[in-house]
């Protein structure tokens, strides 16, 4: 059961970073102004430039966050599989 909701935890974070890093790459191209802002005419919407470092941040944590839970469930899996094969 443990592994399941590590499993979970796992693919979670990972899409999150996915949608993160997309957005943050999206953005990451755009020309703002000397204020840091842009503006999408189709859209109507006022983009900032600040918003760039939190997408950033937020991708980077939940990189780490499914790094982590991946190499701390392998372990686990790995633990395992030796207590078994004794």
């Amino acid at each position: 059961m443990r592994s399941f909701v590590l499993w979970i935890i796992i693919l979670g974070s990972t899409v999150l970073a996915l949608l993160f890093g997309i957005t943050w790459s999206s953005r990451l191209n755009l020309e703002y102004n000397e204020e840091g802002r842009y503006f999408d005419t189709n859209a109507l919407v006022t983009y900032d430039q600040a918003a760039l470092l939190v997408y950033g941040a937020l991708t980077l944590l939940f990189t780490l966050i499914g790094i982590g839970g991946y190499i701390y469930t392998a372990k686990s899996f790995n633990n395992l599989i030796k207590e078994v094969k004794l």
